[in-house]
């Protein structure tokens, strides 16, 4: 940029980052739930949640590299307004605790050793966390390569991309040709005034990436990075031995089946999710760990054990 908008204040270098209070949002949504007590010891509830968040900023505290805290052009935030990194599509959530049957034996210990049992557990879905596809590098040269989004190939396969190598021009004789990967076209400021354009480096991405001075038409917070599903179950064992005096053995198991959550949603209080700091996942310069869900371990199911007396 030749001519910076505080050069009069004496600003010429670098980028000046400013925060200001112009970010806006909306939320709408709606939910049902179900409520019912059956026969036989049986409590259920279940509820669904359906909604939709927008905004033109989320990020401003740099909790995620998938969700860029700046804006692509900070003079055009109404490019910035779409599905807010907050965003929740969908949303299910099943609770159930039942009461094993009692049984009435003449014996003490058979009584005790057979009653008290309860099952409880719960199920969780929610949709994937929205993430912005980014180029990874200075786009539309605003010193400020944060932001800047890549260009989608409507006829590219999969969750596939590409960096892009550059299409010179021949100063003397004003021929074109392809450079190498990664070889700009002559030194200092000759490289960008012989810069024509780009092509990508495999042409059947979905995600190419925007080089300097190219227009992404990629949206903010447009691919869905996977949702999870989990269940969640426990065991208790209530023994009244007195009527004070109260203990409670119980078995807990997270994530009961073993199923890998390659997600950025939390799934419990339990621990800290922090797949959405990854630098690479939806930047378009990092490889094979582009989109690739198995950069993070997914988690494991979780066992344990307690006991709990009350009087």
């Amino acid at each position: 940029m030749t001519a910076r908008r505080f050069a009069a204040q004496g600003f010429r270098g670098g980028a000046i980052t400013i925060e200001s209070p112009v970010g806006a949002s909306t939320y709408h949504g709606g939910a049902v739930e179900l409520l019912h007590r059956f026969s036989h010891g049986l409590l259920l509830r279940a509820n669904y949640t359906y909604a939709k968040a927008m905004d033109n900023a989320t990020n401003d505290l740099n909790t995620s590299a998938v969700n860029p805290r700046r804006p692509e052009n900070s003079y055009n935030l109404a490019n910035e307004w779409s599905r807010s990194a907050l965003d929740v599509t969908h949303k299910v959530g099943l609770t159930w605790l039942y009461d094993l049957p009692k049984y009435k034996f003449d014996s003490r210990i058979l009584r005790g050793a057979a009653n008290g049992w309860q099952w409880s557990g719960s199920y969780l879905f929610q949709s994937g966390q929205p993430v912005t596809i980014q180029s990874g590098t200075d786009s539309n040269g605003n010193l400020d390569a944060a932001g800047d989004r890549a260009i989608l190939n409507a006829a590219g396969v999969g969750n596939t991309g590409s960096t892009v190598v550059a299409v010179c021009r021949d100063p003397a004789t004003g021929a074109t040709f392809v450079s190498s990967a990664g070889t700009p076209c002559g030194t200092g400021a000759a490289a960008a005034q012989n810069t024509v354009g780009y092509v990508a480096a495999n042409p059947n991405a979905r995600y190419i990436q925007a080089g300097a001075g190219a227009l992404s038409n990629l949206g903010r917070n447009t691919f869905n990075s996977p949702y999870f599903n989990v269940w969640n179950m426990s065991i208790l064992k209530n023994n009244q031995f007195t009527e004070r005096f109260n203990l409670q053995l119980r078995v807990d198991a997270f994530d009961v089946f073993n199923h890998r959550q390659y997600t950025f949603g939390q799934l419990s209080v339990l621990g800290t999710n922090t797949n959405a700091l990854s630098q690479g996942y939806a930047n378009l310069t990092s490889g094979s760990a582009f989109l690739n869900q198995f950069l993070f371990n997914g988690g494991s199911r979780t066992v344990q054990l307690g006991i709990k007396l009350t009087y």
